[in-house]
């Protein structure tokens, strides 16, 4: 039976992921056994564990629970019978599930203050998190985290919680985004089970709540959360909360006082953009961690690519050394210039304006600046109106409360607007060919 369950498993994932990526992560992996709701799994090398980490455990343990009718662990471990002279030992991985609402997202094994790199980009940050793990509910509460995307606010939350379930696995940690919450609130207001999920939440030993800038036009939830976080923070139980931005500007950009004073008032820690010796120790202890060598040379050439996403700068070097062992080539700078070509883009920062967005929108879309401007609700004028929205905020300084007052809308207005932009993006070819062609002439200014 535990063989048939493994067969269907990779029959699933045999139809959700493209045939070159399963062969290449799926196929390897191996069913060693099965033992108390644990699939025992081993794979080639250290580089297939992380990589299925990252990527592929999360869709494989949601597809386990479902083929099994129960909630399933996965253990992996790194074949060694190809190192009989490995001298170091690989510790296997578990994947912890939460009993009641096992579709949130899982700690990442990999996030932990082990394999954080600190520098002065963040190393406020992790002093305060190390803090955390060692008194939760006494010091630093809540832990407010604010920064751009991939920067390290998601692993320092894990590393958090990794460290306290070392010292007491019966802690009840939940680490859930702004989006799961609500998801989860909605759905107990549909099934009429709200006092089950105020029990599960409001008995918490530590909430790890991430993106809380996506509440922003979520009125309902964010009541919720209000009340969640007073019943935390009375019984002394550790709150850490990531954004994207200050909760003072969460304030300017339409969130209540109430609500943005629970999140200030312990301390609040900004992860900047990393420095470019910060980048290349990312790599190098990211390309050491693989045992594979990689010249100065490389490791700053592909520092240079990056701007200031550490997640992209570690898919980039994934990319390269996945390319050295799955195709067997020497990693020289003329193959990793090939390799990573997509990532290769002119990073000079540009002083682009709102005025400059709006008319390289209207030239795009052939409409003129008042069309966009105007009250007019047809669909193409909506839709280059959004896009005005997704680049002001992107692309510029403006928030949200600025973007609205430069078109004559409300600010939620505004955070639908980008909302259904990047929702669409990957999926509408031609607004994505009209934003690439927006984006490619404001790059030209």
């Amino acid at each position: 039976m535990n063989e048939k369950n493994w067969n269907a498993l990779l029959q699933e994932m045999k139809s959700e992921i493209p045939e070159d990526d399963f062969n290449a992560w799926i196929k390897p992996i191996k069913h060693i056994k099965t033992e108390d709701n644990t699939f025992y799994l081993s794979v080639p090398a250290d580089f297939n564990r992380i990589w299925l980490e990252d990527n592929y455990l999360h869709n494989m343990n949601r597809d386990l629970n479902k083929i099994c009718g129960a909630v399933m662990d996965i253990v992996i471990e790194v074949d060694q019978s190809d190192n009989p002279d490995e001298d170091e030992h690989i510790e296997p991985i578990t994947v912890r599930h939460d009993r009641d609402y096992s579709s949130i997202d899982q700690l990442i094994p990999s996030y932990t203050f082990k394999r954080f790199i600190v520098g002065e980009h963040n190393e406020l940050a992790n002093a305060a998190a190390l803090k955390v793990a060692q008194n939760p509910g006494t010091a630093y509460n809540p832990l407010f985290l604010f920064g751009g995307v991939g920067l390290g606010k998601t692993h320092i939350m894990h590393a958090v919680a990794h460290d306290v379930l070392r010292k007491d696995i019966n802690t009840k940690i939940l680490y859930v985004t702004s989006e799961e919450f609500m998801n989860m609130f909605v759905e107990s207001i549909r099934k009429k089970r709200q006092s089950h999920f105020r029990n599960k939440f409001r008995t918490l030993d530590i909430l790890l709540l991430d993106d809380v800038q996506f509440l922003l036009d979520k009125e309902e939830t964010r009541k919720e959360l209000f009340n969640t976080f007073n019943a935390l923070h009375s019984k002394k139980k550790q709150i850490i909360l990531t954004s994207d931005r200050t909760p003072k500007q969460l304030g300017i950009d339409g969130m209540e006082d109430r609500l943005i004073s629970r999140l200030g008032s312990g301390l609040d820690v900004e992860i900047r953009t990393p420095s470019i010796e910060t980048k290349q120790a990312i790599l190098r202890a990211k390309a050491e961690e693989e045992h594979i060598k990689i010249t100065n040379e490389i490791i700053t050439f592909i520092a240079g690519l990056i701007d200031s996403d550490i997640r992209e700068l570690e898919k980039a070097l994934t990319k390269v050394i996945a390319e050295h062992h799955l195709l067997k080539k020497d990693i020289t700078l003329e193959r990793v210039r090939q390799t990573l070509k997509d990532f290769i883009s002119d990073n000079t920062p540009k002083n682009i304006s709102f005025d400059d967005i709006i008319r390289e929108t209207s030239n795009t879309f052939r409409l003129s600046k008042a069309d966009i401007k105007s009250q007019s609700r047809t669909s193409q004028i909506c839709q280059a109106r959004q896009v005005v929205m997704y680049l002001s905020r992107h692309m510029t300084d403006m928030s949200l409360k600025e973007i609205a007052i430069e078109l004559g809308k409300k600010h939620p207005t505004v955070i639908s607007g980008i909302e259904k932009i990047t929702n669409s993006i990957e999926t509408n070819l031609k607004l994505q060919s009209k934003i690439e062609e927006i984006t490619l002439n404001l790059n030209r200014i």
